[in-house]
């Protein structure tokens, strides 16, 4: 029996991807570039932010992360949280299931769309990518988790979207529920669980809906 499940953020709990692909059109442009939206989309989509910018050609410094921020707040209001998230989130809290975050965002990023919410009071934890030395597809940031918890890693379900959420579960030794409702590979990713709404998780920990 799972006593807690954590939640991946984007493509999970919220879908970025326009506010995303703004943002970093935007950063492109004041440098005199342009790029399709789907090109971009397909170079950095599930990749930290750091990787984002290699992928991209844009420097990884704190003047462009300042950018960035600031673009996803300016961007904020093309983000939304999937169907049925915030009712799960509160069910599963209530019926007394532990639950944390593990992303790949930097904790000031939980600015655009958690935090604001009044959902992050849900979590006990949350991991970001300040908080360990490796980043997804590595085990660490489960294990920084379980860690923080005190669980072992039979009792924790991770639910992402993305192969990076999928392989760090599998090295953590975490079973992995994939969230069909936001990954964009649906045919190559695989989990103990296949996801098609955020409700299916209640029938997965046995809480009445």
């Amino acid at each position: 029996m799972y006593k807690a499940v954590v939640f991946d953020v984007d493509g999970t709990m919220v879908d970025t991807e326009d506010a995303v692909v703004e943002a970093k059109l935007k950063i492109l442009a004041e440098k005199g570039r342009t790029m399709d939206r789907t090109e971009l989309l397909n170079k950095i989509w599930g990749k930290p932010r750091y990787k984002s910018f290699e992928l991209l050609g844009i420097d990884d410094t704190p003047e462009n992360h300042d950018k960035m921020t600031r673009y996803m707040l300016e961007f904020s209001y093309l983000i939304k949280f999937y169907d049925g998230i915030k009712e799960i989130l509160q069910q599963l809290h209530d019926a007394g299931i532990r639950l944390g975050i593990v992303t790949s965002r930097i904790r000031e990023e939980l600015s655009y769309d958690i935090t604001p919410s009044g959902l992050i009071t849900l979590f006990e934890a949350s991991i970001c990518y300040e908080d360990s030395d490796e980043h997804k597809p590595h085990p660490e940031p489960l294990q920084v988790f379980l860690k923080k918890s005190g669980l072992k890693a039979e009792e924790v379900l991770f639910i992402g979207d993305t192969v990076y959420d999928m392989q760090c579960a599998d090295a953590a030794g975490v079973h992995f529920g994939l969230a069909l409702w936001g990954t964009t590979e649906p045919d190559t990713l695989t989990g103990e669980y296949r996801l098609k709404h955020p409700s299916e998780i209640l029938s997965v920990l046995q809480v009445p809906c």
